[in-house]
């Protein structure tokens, strides 16, 4: 059976049932059809979780970024990607980024990578790349009441202001401050309300 036509059922599979979609993709198809023609079961595959990160960059064929020897991150050559694999990346972020069976960290990693795949083709990211990765190093601390990493801050700010330009990276930057001026307050009106005597911090 020719590639195009495994190609063609996968697509019309029930994808309740990713992890046999998975396994005839990587059996019939890897190799001799373009990822980007199956973007739905790539997506569908994020959101199962029987499948491992790892193993849906290696239905595509893209090594791990964070792994490569240094000089393989900054080819001197830089192949160009279609316009289909680079709609195909930025829906696996946005994927990544409200994915229910990744945790945040690793979800993130994946977004990384998928950043990572695009610089180091020279493509530059769109707009739902920033925001899939605010959504998880900023917005979700943010929703689970925590603390924005400084680190990853800065990062994501060079990220936004990159993809949706200073003035967007401004406001961000500015609702970040503010929300960490809130968790301070609230953090200092805590131990007043817990020191009734009076006694300041102990040492």
């Amino acid at each position: 059976m020719r590639p195009e036509t495994v190609a063609k059922i996968v697509r019309r599979m029930d994808l309740n049932n990713r992890r046999m979609a998975y396994q005839i993709y990587m059996h019939y198809c890897k190799g001799r059809i373009k990822p980007e023609s199956c973007a739905s079961l790539v997506v569908a595959m994020i959101n199962s979780d029987n499948i491992s990160s790892r193993s849906i960059w290696a239905a595509l064929d893209i090594p791990i970024w964070a792994e490569l020897p240094e000089h393989r991150k900054h080819p001197s050559r830089k192949k160009s990607l279609s316009k289909s694999r680079i709609n195909l990346i930025h829906k696996m972020a946005t994927a990544f980024s409200v994915s229910k069976v990744r945790s945040p960290r690793v979800a993130l990693r994946n977004v990384t990578q998928c950043w990572q795949y695009l610089s180091a083709h020279g493509v530059e990211p769109m707009p739902e790349m920033s925001k899939a990765i605010v959504h998880l190093g900023v917005t979700r601390d943010i929703e689970e009441y925590n603390w924005v990493s400084t680190d990853r801050f800065r990062w994501v700010f060079d990220v936004v202001a990159k993809c949706e330009g200073q003035e967007v990276a401004d406001e961000m930057d500015r609702a970040v401050y503010k929300w960490r001026q809130y968790l301070v307050q609230e953090s200092d009106a805590r131990f007043r309300e817990a020191n009734v005597l009076g006694t300041g911090h102990l040492i």
